[in-house]
């Protein structure tokens, strides 16, 4: 491929000389293609607990298992170490583990943890068997590291529903592996064992109350090993105990006689539904050990995902940047369904068997994902988010309502607004259709609806929201609270919740229009201007306002924002996440009319740009990170966005561990800035329409598919080598000049050629 850089092993090595980890190849002869996954470095964003929350472990696209190094310890249901697993710089690992979300704000997962140790160095006991480590290295579907304490060169890969480690004891004789449900980045540590024979065991362990919030599930694991141990013993509250099965905070403690330099290979599947499942996937992914096939299947995987998008040009750290974001867009939503189909239905017991030829998903961080990582893959991957968006809409079948957030088929409740609609609209207005749109369609209108019979568990305060126009602060939690079952009669920041109700009532109109449903259209459209409402005009903010119309007094436009910090950790009132400056822009369906109520076009650019000079812009969080694309809807101003977005990726993106600026939410920063680097934004989600902006690269191939657009390729050209200080001249697409600086989505799956010209 002549478009793309081909980079060998040692160009790699010294691309990685600015980051604290190499990015290598995991294996020194191999039948693997590794052009592109060379070019991801997993550690990216891997740094600490403000950083991206990202993990470097062994999956595939969307799997369901990732088997990651663990080197923090929670040594108590209450402590409080970064949300994920691994943080780089951790000096000790504690085990490997299988289930783990990426990104995420939250405990949850980090578990069904592994560990080999030497009995002279360690015992079972995580503090015991820690071992410092060296030789870490990553690529996507593979981990490496070497275990000093223990002489152990560790290697991981996975297949969907399956992990595969294989564990190389250098020094040999008496070697152990503990197998440690208790170890666990979750709240939860409780679970299940049941010794079948000296190389098997089973069970499950149960993962739950996600930020807080009551959900639990069990995930179901079969594991087998290459070797027969010689004894075991299982361990309940990290005593050793003589039965062949336990409950609670349990493990099994596995002895070996090993041979200096021989493997022991283990491989592990879980399932959702039952130990059966879990075995049926075992047997069905990894039959056998062969560790080279699993990594060639998984890292040929990879090279087929990121092959969608190729580029020419930008600096070497700028190609590593982008398709390492590319990267971390396809590891969330994972897939939940078994070999044979079947997942537990959600909020239910019941088990379901998925459509054939579908997926069914789960773990959909929506407030963060609406923005941007859903219209990522809706023009890149439309495969996958056709699949998503009905399991969106078979999730409302499943329990009466779309969902606010959902992780194994049960609803958490994180988060404000009703940003499912947000994504089965632009799925629908953007040409994915293989879904229940009825079905969706009803759901929708449900959201939206308030009924004495049965109160809306998405949208508290709905009642007040429909009769007042906003959500008065009487209703506020000036706290958040998770939910813990009962209905909610609060919400999480009055101010932003009716912002974010505002733009879902608007996307549930896009669909009531393309289904000549007029009444509800207007009624709907209507409702998505309520902001209005909570803008006072006397002091230029959207601002609380109580129920019998009185505004909030005292207000603060900064309250909540940490002295010399962009973020606002503390909330403002009314305010999620933000304060008042960091929501003034936030009305992404109504643009034009935000503009006129604050002022005008010269009123708007300049306090969009004072929010820039004066570092209130937060692009750590979600309600921010359009705002450098809005200068595109003032003519002549266009050139602040390709400034402002820029400034953007090359001050809070980097080809380091510290190279994503806040948690990653399951990919939606990514996504941001792969989109960024292309040139292309998708500002309002359920609009057809694309901001455009200067691109990064000299060329980027997007290689269409015909099931679901008209040409083969799209071509993005840039007529010079682009840099922080250039600016478009003009746009044409297919040799046509475009007199705007945007594009509209049917237009762009046509293919042909964008080009930017640069000045």
């Amino acid at each position: 491929m002549q478009i793309l850089r081909i980079f060998t092993l040692a160009t790699i090595l010294a691309l990685a000389t600015n980051c604290s980890q190499t990015v290598q190849e995991p294996l020194q002869e191999s039948s693997r293609k590794k052009v592109l996954t060379s070019l991801v470095n997993p550690f990216i964003g891997t740094n600490d607990y403000d950083g991206g929350r990202t993990q470097p472990g062994a999956m595939v696209p969307n799997g369901m298992v990732t088997l990651n190094p663990a080197n923090i310890f929670r040594d108590t249901v209450f402590s409080k170490p970064p949300s994920t697993g691994y943080v780089h710089g951790n000096p000790h690992i504690f085990g490997f583990t299988h289930l783990n979300l990426n990104g995420v704000g939250c405990h949850e997962a980090g578990s069904i943890t592994i560990m080999p140790y030497l009995p002279e160095n360690g015992s079972f006991l995580p503090k015991e068997r820690k071992s410092s480590y060296s030789q870490e290295a990553a690529s996507p579907g593979y981990y490496t590291n070497y275990l000093d304490n223990h002489q152990v060169k560790t290697e991981l890969t996975a297949t969907l529903r399956c992990g595969l480690s294989k564990f190389t004891f250098e020094k040999g004789g008496a070697s152990n592996l503990v197998l440690d449900l208790a170890f666990s980045t979750s709240h939860r540590k409780d679970g299940s064992i049941v010794f079948v024979s000296d190389d098997e065991v089973h069970g499950y362990k149960r993962d739950g109350l996600f930020c807080g919030c009551p959900n639990s599930r069990e995930v179901y694991f079969v594991m087998k090993m290459s070797k027969k141990a010689k004894d075991f013993s299982l361990i309940k509250n990290y005593q050793k105990i003589e039965e062949k099965t336990a409950d609670g905070k349990v493990g099994v403690d596995f002895e070996f006689d090993m041979e200096a330099g021989e493997s022991l290979y283990v491989k592990l599947g879980i399932s959702h539904v039952s130990i059966e499942n879990a075995k049926l996937n075992l047997e069905t992914e990894q039959p056998s050990f062969e560790f080279e096939k699993v990594l060639d299947n998984a890292t040929n995987r990879w090279e087929q995902m990121l092959n969608r998008i190729l580029v020419k040009g930008g600096s070497k750290d700028d190609q590593m940047k982008f398709y390492t974001a590319i990267y971390h867009t396809l590891l969330s939503p994972f897939v939940l369904e078994d070999v044979n189909g079947e997942y537990p239905a959600m909020n239910s017991d019941k088990i379901l068997k998925v459509a054939e030829g579908r997926h069914r998903y789960s773990h959909y961080s929506l407030w963060d994902t609406y923005r941007t990582l859903h219209p990522f893959l809706t023009l890149f991957y439309p495969e996958l988010q056709e699949d998503m968006t009905s399991s969106l809409v078979e999730m409302y079948k499943e329990s009466g309502w779309l969902p606010l957030m959902e992780l194994r088929s049960e609803e958490v409740y994180v988060m404000v607004g009703d940003p499912t609609l947000s994504v089965i609209a632009d799925s629908y207005a953007k040409g994915l259709r293989d879904f229940d749109v009825q079905a969706a369609f009803e759901g929708m209108l449900k959201n939206t609806s308030y009924n004495h019979n049965e109160p809306n568990t998405i949208r508290p305060c709905i009642e007040q929201y429909k009769n007042l126009g906003y959500i008065p602060l009487e209703c506020d939690n000036e706290k958040y609270v998770p939910f813990k079952g009962e209905v909610r009669e609060k919400v999480w920041g009055s101010v932003s919740s009716t912002l974010e109700y505002n733009y879902s009532d608007w996307c549930a109109a896009q669909v009531a229009n393309a289904l000549n449903k007029p009444a509800i259209y207007k009624d709907l459209l209507r409702r998505s201007k309520y902001y209005t409402n909570l803008y006072d005009n006397e002091i230029g903010f959207f601002r609380p306002k109580l129920n019998n119309g009185d505004w909030m007094a005292d207000f603060d436009p900064l309250a909540g924002l940490k002295e010399g910090a962009q973020r606002a950790h503390t909330k403002g009132k009314g305010f999620v996440e933000g304060c008042a400056w960091q929501y003034l822009f936030f009305v992404p369906h109504d643009t034009p009319g935000l503009i006129n109520l604050l002022g005008g076009e010269q009123i708007f650019t300049d306090r969009l740009q004072e929010c820039f000079d004066k570092d209130y812009f937060d692009m750590t969080n979600e309600p921010d990170i359009s705002f450098p694309y809005l200068f595109n809807y003032v003519k002549g101003e266009e050139w602040r966005t390709q400034k402002a977005v820029r400034q953007c990726i090359e001050k809070y993106f980097n080809n380091t561990v510290e190279g994503i600026p806040g948690n990653d939410d399951a990919g939606t920063l990514s996504a941001w800035l792969a989109f960024s680097m292309m040139g292309i934004y998708p500002d309002c989600p359920g609009n057809t329409t694309y901001q455009l902006t200067s691109p990064v690269f000299d060329e980027v191939i997007i290689n269409l598919q015909s099931k679901y657009h008209k040409g083969n390729q799209l071509i993005i050209k840039s007529s010079q080598t682009s840099s922080i200080d250039s600016r478009i001249d003009n746009i044409s697409f297919n040799n046509t000049k475009i007199n705007a600086f945007n594009i509209d989505h049917h237009e762009l799956i046509k293919g042909g050629e964008l080009r930017f010209n640069l000045k």
